[in-house]
């Protein structure tokens, strides 16, 4: 919690920094590396937590969050990617089609089984190897199949205002109702939730 914590106030700290104009890769790493770990990590305290119960140690359980946070990095640098070339774009249209997609991605099987997996305890051991670099590999494949989950909704709050702390807020509570209050049952609406913006943002 004091990792998600600390993560949250850099990123409050970073917003009064950002401009419109287009970012390096190195520039945009700064910013979304604290922004994926201030949403992402309160969604996986279960997991974390029962690593820890499991008698890995402080030393395993860091190397695990270490590569959950990997597959968010390396997300980045993907997202990094999309993004640059798209710049000359019309911002509304593409915001509007990157939500819609959002929307859209949140009925798919492919969803639907990573949020399976992410809420499942068990299927945090498909990556187990012994020591800290098992629990290096462990995180990641828990963080794969996280990103997997939310994706979409990470795509929409990229469209609609990532340099925003109150829409960074609504996105990451939905991101934990999902993943671990209310599972596939919040799935059908938050997709739902998605569509008015989308078509709103195109109109």
């Amino acid at each position: 919690m004091l990792v998600a914590l600390s993560a949250w106030l850099v990123t409050a700290s970073q917003m009064g920094e950002m401009h419109d104009h287009p970012m390096g890769l190195v520039a945009y790493l700064v910013s979304w590396v604290p922004m994926s770990t201030a949403m992402m990590l309160p969604s996986t305290l279960p997991a974390t937590a029962l690593v820890a119960r499991l008698g890995a140690g402080r030393l395993r359980t860091s190397a695990f969050v270490s590569g959950y946070l990997s597959i968010w990095v390396a997300l980045g640098v993907v997202a990094f990617g999309i993004a640059w070339p798209l710049e000359a774009v019309d911002d509304r249209a593409l915001a509007g089609a990157a939500i819609g997609l959002a929307a859209l991605y949140q009925l798919t099987r492919l969803k639907g089984r990573c949020l399976e997996r992410c809420r499942s305890p068990l299927a945090i051991f498909r990556g187990w190897r012994a020591g800290r670099l098992g629990a290096v590999r462990m995180g990641a494949v828990h963080g794969l199949d996280c990103a997997g989950c939310c994706a979409g909704l990470m795509l929409a709050l990229i469209a609609i205002g990532a340099s925003s702390l109150v829409w960074m807020a609504v996105f990451a509570a939905a991101i934990v109702t999902e993943k671990v209050v209310l599972g596939a049952r919040a799935t059908i609406p938050l997709s739902g939730a998605l569509l008015a913006p989308a078509i709103w943002t195109i109109v």
